[in-house]
């Protein structure tokens, strides 16, 4: 089960993994949804054929769920990998991360022709068999990728004109270690990041002379 550690598998640092890629490819033809998946294994460099299967998403069930985020994660990702084929794709790359102590990251994709799906609230997807959360997970990086078929060039920014929020919360305090909490080492963090940043400008907050909240994350985004 992605997201938490492995008995017997080297633990590494998420900074210094190697990530497997999965990308969810959901489209509609007609008046159906489906979903493709492919994958691509950082020390493979053969590609499988991907696999698609038949996702019926049922949107107003998901909108009477809006208020339960557990069971619109959960109800999500039943309709996602309805198909037997979808699981089965799924599990062999997990076995395949898992084994070699990897990452997974997951890449969620609305096709054109589903730009209504859009609405949906992909970070409460969960792991259709064991419930996680995806989108807090330790060992899996949820993304949406934004599909487009205007050809006009699309130039990214260097690195040097981007500017880069790092938010640490790090409370110190007797309250914490009583009730088990340990302490973050606000700096390390902070260093750990660095190298995945490097060239952009970096703004800080957090720490324990200015500890996080959501307010001051809010108002310095």
């Amino acid at each position: 089960m992605l997201g938490h550690p492995i008995p017997g598998v080297l633990q590494v640092d998420p900074l210094e993994a190697l990530y497997w890629s999965l990308e969810a490819t959901i489209f509609r033809l007609g008046d159906a949804y489906y979903l493709e998946l492919s994958h691509q294994d950082p020390e493979n460099s053969a590609r499988l054929p991907p696999v698609r299967g038949l996702a019926p998403l049922d949107l107003p069930e998901l909108l009477q769920l809006q208020g339960e985020a557990e069971d619109y994660g959960v109800a999500l990702a039943r309709m996602l990998f309805a198909e037997p084929t979808l699981l089965e794709r799924l599990g062999e790359v997990e076995v395949g991360v898992e084994s070699r102590g990897h990452f997974l990251r997951l890449v969620i994709s609305v096709d054109p022709t589903a730009q209504e799906l859009h609405s949906l609230r992909w970070e409460l997807l969960r792991h259709p068999r064991t419930g996680v959360v995806w989108a807090t997970s330790e060992r899996v990086v949820l993304s949406r990728l934004m599909v487009s078929r205007d050809w006009r060039p699309v130039q990214l920014r260097a690195r040097s004109e981007l500017v880069a929020l790092v938010a640490v919360s790090a409370p110190v305090g007797p309250g914490f270690s009583a009730r088990g909490l340990m302490d973050v080492d606000y700096h390390a963090e902070v260093e750990r990041i660095r190298p995945a940043l490097t060239g952009m400008h970096l703004r800080l907050i957090g720490g324990p002379q200015a500890p996080l909240s959501l307010s001051r994350s809010r108002a310095e985004m």
